[in-house]
């Protein structure tokens, strides 16, 4: 899984490098298996020309934490600013469902990690985008599955919809809490 790719030629060079790691390990008379390569994409401009990508891997993660600071341009370290940082921002939504729609037509798998994929709000807008496989501290993990089992996926696919039509996160966040009253957030 690479980090931090801005352009095709730097997942290509990176590829490369991988290559050549397997040739010198080859060399030694070690049997290898096939290893999948996997891109994270967390900066912004690879998520708009996602496609031009998908020839490249075998499977999409996304990186919330940065692609949420880097869309809003907050540093979410910063007191002065932190509450400006929200990745339930539609602009930072509709990223990831253009990048879950490009990887269906591709048939690579979509993954994220990063806070949004724990925050009882955003791991229903996730599961609604379409993404199925959420990275999380364990500890987190019983809270998610509580969130998500009070959320059938018609409706979860019903409230990203409506998210994506959003004008703030704040927005978002209630007609979340709308639906699910008890928020666990």
């Amino acid at each position: 899984l690479f980090p931090m790719i801005t352009n095709v030629k730097e997942i290509r060079q990176a590829k490369a490098l991988f290559e050549e790691c397997r040739t010198e390990v080859k060399a030694t008379g070690q049997a290898l298996a096939k290893i999948e390569v996997g891109m994270m994409f967390e900066v912004p401009s690879t998520l708009l020309i996602c496609e031009k990508f998908m020839s490249e891997i075998d499977f999409c993660s996304i990186g919330s934490n940065d692609l949420t600071q880097y869309v809003l341009a907050v540093d979410r370290n910063n007191q002065h600013i932190a509450d400006l940082y929200d990745p339930l921002h539609p602009a930072v939504l509709l990223l990831i469902k253009k990048l879950v729609k490009t990887a269906k037509e591709y048939q690579k798998p979509v993954e994220i990690c990063g806070e949004m994929a724990s925050d009882p709000d955003g791991c229903v807008i996730l599961a609604g985008l379409g993404i199925n496989s959420l990275s999380m501290n364990a500890p987190l993990i019983p809270i998610v599955k509580r969130r998500l089992s009070e959320i059938s996926i018609a409706d979860a696919r019903s409230l990203a919809e409506r998210a994506l039509e959003a004008t703030s996160p704040t927005e978002v966040r209630k007609m979340i809490r709308e639906r699910l009253p008890d928020s666990h957030s």
